[in-house]
């Protein structure tokens, strides 16, 4: 009796800690936190605070065809948009002034211009850009806005629904997965209105639906395999690769799923379903790569793998300088890169803080996986080399120079996904460890925020005095400031000292009209 009794007095504990705040109360909590730590990113930056928002927002403008006051299509190739567009990166010009350029030049120049900025070629899927024209302006600053705000809540609001659909662990490894991949980089990308805010959770989504759904019954497992295709839908309407890293991540939970040991009639039909879907991913690549590089690039890189290279393509030496010089996109995705149009340069605080929490939780993560999951593991840590590197040598380009860590953050938050889908964070975290985790990652957010907010509010020259905000509808930067650090305080407590899930719980999800019934 003596034996049991400490399990008794958890059981206990873990009680009246779930009746004193419900789940579903922490995990309602969890995606409005996340709301309300983005809407001050999405407030924070100018209209042209991200790479190619120009080409973007001409594209929401114009991918519908004419629309009087919007867009006017000139030729296949070119349309007649605002001449305010211009003016979005006249801030770029000198990064020790704030953005008031835009508001003053704005002013002054309500005319149109031609331009070949937009999606003529098909680069980019439309999907994207046809969901967020439905609520296009000739107003250009409430357009950018309201996709800036959009995305926000609908990014949110996906994985807060699919976190209440998966079991409780599942349901908070699936936001400590987001977690650890997400700051700073993918904060900002997530408020702007670059279609990789789509792409960029899509994958990691889709892994926790399809995972989920192959562990579950009923209407949860509709409901996660809606999940699922609504991920998909979200990958392929925003980036091409985005349909890859999907197809990827569906097949990866297909064969963590599958018991290849047994010989029956219902495993064969499975095993035949997993080579299915990896033909499919097969063929995907295939066109993607046909579509996005029109050249013999694989020939073409062992040629010069050889050291024979044909003429014109990137030599060996420059090869493996890219391949040793990989890593910084790694750590680009936890502040190592400026963020903005690559011009506000962080504090070192924030990566070193960052990519140590990240490596910390996949170390622990590793301790428990499976053969199979590290398989998957060594797989996309292969292809998040390989697909850089590829990228690197059909644009005869070295690492710094047209590829950004963006590219690749879906494919680190898949791999997070994975390592962390049976993680419990109780078990191998003690609570002094997680209030370690807690505070680093919240200190170090703040300093990037207001490395952000500084340099949109008073330049990054700043002389007493010359207070300004690109903005005069936005709320203040100090509120905004607060507002950031404080919620994002919030979404990480509750994603590291939420409420304790007692082991019978673990693996077993709830459904929405269960949740509150406890």
């Amino acid at each position: 009796m003596e034996s049991k009794a400490p399990e008794h007095l958890g059981n206990v504990a873990a009680s009246r800690q779930q009746a004193k705040v419900p789940q579903w109360v922490w995990w309602l909590l969890v995606p409005l936190m996340l709301v309300l730590t983005l809407i001050p990113w999405a407030v924070a930056a100018p209209l042209g605070g991200a790479p190619d928002s120009d080409f973007h927002l001409n594209t929401i403008l114009c991918v519908q065809g004419d629309r009087p006051g919007l867009c006017e299509h000139v030729s296949d190739t070119e349309v007649r948009v605002n001449a305010d567009t211009e003016l979005f990166y006249c801030h770029a010009k000198n990064v020790a002034d704030a953005p008031l350029c835009y508001d003053e030049g704005a002013a002054a120049n309500p005319e149109t211009t031609v331009t070949k900025r937009w999606n003529y070629n098909g680069v980019y899927p439309n999907g994207y850009f046809l969901f967020h024209s439905l609520h296009a302006s000739p107003d250009l600053t409430l357009t950018v806005m309201s996709t800036r705000i959009l995305n926000v809540v609908l990014i949110s609001g996906l994985l807060g629904v699919l976190g209440g659909l998966l079991a409780p662990r599942q349901r908070m490894n699936l936001w400590l997965a987001f977690l650890v991949t997400s700051v700073p980089l993918g904060l900002s990308i997530l408020s702007s209105i670059n279609p990789s805010a789509w792409s960029i959770p899509a994958p990691l989504m889709a892994f926790f639906a399809v995972r989920g759904a192959l562990l579950s019954s009923g209407k949860r497992r509709l409901g996660l395999w809606a999940m699922a295709g609504l991920a998909a839908i979200l990958g392929a309407s925003s980036r091409t690769d985005a349909l890859v890293f999907v197809a990827l991540a569906v097949v990866a939970a297909l064969f963590l799923h599958f018991d290849f040991k047994r010989s029956d009639l219902r495993n064969a039909v499975k095993i035949g379903l997993g080579l299915g879907s990896l033909l499919l991913v097969g063929v995907i690549i295939l066109v993607v790569t046909g579509r996005v590089m029109q050249a013999p690039v694989i020939g073409n890189l062992a040629a010069s793998l050889q050291g024979d290279p044909p003429a014109g393509v990137q030599p060996r030496k420059v090869i493996f300088e890219n391949f040793l010089n990989i890593p910084d996109y790694l750590m680009g995705v936890f502040g190592l890169w400026p963020l903005g149009l690559l011009e506000i340069q962080l504090p070192r605080l924030v990566p070193a803080v960052f990519f140590g929490i990240f490596l910390a939780m996949m170390t622990l993560a590793l301790l428990g996986t499976t053969w199979k999951t590290n398989l998957v593991l060594v797989f996309l840590a292969v292809l998040g080399f390989l697909m850089p590197l590829l990228m690197l040598f059909y644009t005869k380009a070295t690492v710094g120079v047209w590829v950004q860590p963006r590219y690749l953050l879906p494919l680190i938050a898949l791999f997070a996904g994975v390592a962390l889908f049976d993680f419990s964070a109780r078990e191998h975290l003690p609570l002094v460890h997680r209030v370690v985790i807690l505070i680093a990652a919240s200190g170090a957010h703040l300093a990037a925020f207001g490395t952000v907010v500084r340099r949109y509010w008073q330049g990054m020259d700043f002389q007493s005095g010359e207070q300004t905000w690109w903005w005069d509808g936005a709320p203040g930067p100090v509120f905004n400031i607060v507002l950031a650090g404080g919620a994002f305080l919030a979404f990480t407590a509750s994603v590291l000292l939420g409420p304790a899930i007692p082991r019978a719980q673990a693996s077993e999800s709830e459904p929405f009209s269960e949740v509150g019934k406890e």
